[in-house]
């Protein structure tokens, strides 16, 4: 039987049955940074980031106008554009929602891509630098490695800001170190929320 995974409102189901993301995942680590800080703001930010993404996926398949789109959006989008020449990035995944098979959690790949003519996965940012960007690439990773859409990748992420970008590449064998800490938040995540058992909640 083959299993199916939806994403609704930024929720997963694999067969009817809810399973926790990456991002609620690494919540367990961030929340404590953002309890004072206003909802609407991190709401609009995250909205922001959302129309980033969706427009840059535009350009990437030949979808982008650049008339229409909203100028504070276009400026990232145009960043990303230089990185892609810069580097010779070439996209081959956009926007992958997977999970994995073992572990049961699912998340959302920005891209997968060929830079200067190494296949990386492509994580993008429209905020600031956090550690735990790098487990969250981590967890990422696996789920690539699970799904066979490419072996032991690195990872690349991608800052995009109005005064330009900047690229931070992890290798495979960092990752793996960072995905223990994964590893070990999954397991705290499924102990308080679906006491231990993945996927079924209480």
């Amino acid at each position: 039987m083959n299993s199916t995974l939806d994403k609704i409102d930024h929720r997963y189901y694999l067969n009817g049955n809810l399973i926790p993301s990456v991002t609620q995942i690494i919540k367990l680590l961030t929340e404590d940074k953002f309890k004072y800080v206003d909802k609407k703001l991190l709401q609009d930010k995250a909205d922001f980031g959302t129309e980033v993404h969706k427009e840059i996926e535009n350009y990437d398949t030949g979808n982008y106008n650049w008339i229409l789109t909203r100028t504070d959006v276009d400026i990232l989008v145009q960043k990303y554009v230089e990185f892609c020449s810069d580097y010779n990035c070439k996209p081959k995944y956009n926007e992958l929602s997977l999970y994995h098979s073992k572990l049961i959690y699912a998340g959302t790949i920005d891209k997968i891509c060929t830079i200067d003519g190494k296949e990386v996965i492509l994580d993008i940012k429209t905020g600031r630098y956090y550690k735990e960007h790098y487990i969250q690439l981590a967890a990422y990773s696996q789920l690539v490695n699970n799904n066979k859409l490419g072996r032991n990748l690195d990872g690349g992420l991608l800052y995009l800001s109005s005064e330009g970008y900047k690229f931070k590449m992890l290798s495979y064998k960092d990752m793996k170190e960072y995905f223990e800490v994964f590893k070990a938040l999954l397991t705290i995540y499924n102990y308080i929320n679906v006491g231990g058992k993945n996927g079924k909640e209480k």
